[in-house]
């Protein structure tokens, strides 16, 4: 069977999932719209409940722009929200199965990391490693936070917070400056 750009006439391509698609036309400006929608004169796709059509006002072949709008294009919050919670319970099971254990056998442990995550979010702690070491304080010592001095200063941003934080948690597990 020949590759797709070798059959010229062809009526049906899929070349994404809905919800990429329409994403997409929906934040990409109408000047970007050809370049992303290449030789294909309209798409459609179901969108929720009904069929959506979305014609590309200059079908043609295009270079692949150096970079792509369409690959700059915000995931949905409940999207990246669930993908962080997956991301963080399989880093939870890798990296410290046996307190993640022990906790479930005291607590839900999706409430719990449901707690965490809301904590960290509060806080601004967005980085792998933030997330790395709020896990593994509140894993290691289960209610270790002392309230009035982990959180923010006034004015104080995310990453000087966790700074200040991670050189406290340090001095009291005796590794940090004297």
């Amino acid at each position: 069977m020949a590759p797709a750009f070798d059959r010229p006439h062809q009526a049906l391509y899929r070349f994404h999932d809905n919800r990429v698609l329409s994403r997409a036309l929906k934040h990409l400006p109408e000047d970007l719209l050809p370049a992303y929608l290449g030789p294909a004169i309209s798409v459609c796709f179901w969108q929720g409940e009904g069929w959506q059509v979305s014609a590309n006002p200059a079908p043609g072949h295009y270079a692949l722009p150096e970079d792509p709008a369409w690959l700059r294009i915000p995931a949905p919050a409940t999207q990246v929200a669930d993908t962080r919670k997956t991301n963080a319970h399989r880093y939870l099971l890798d990296q410290h199965l046996q307190a993640y254990l022990a906790l479930a056998e005291q607590q839900d442990p999706e409430a719990w990391l449901d707690e965490q995550l809301a904590l960290a979010e509060a806080w601004g702690w967005a980085a792998p490693t933030q997330l790395a070491f709020l896990f593994s304080q509140r894993l290691t010592v289960p209610g270790c936070i002392p309230a009035e001095r982990w959180q923010p200063n006034p004015d104080e941003i995310p990453a000087a917070h966790f700074e200040r934080v991670q050189q406290e948690a340090k001095f009291w597990q005796g590794d940090g400056p004297p």
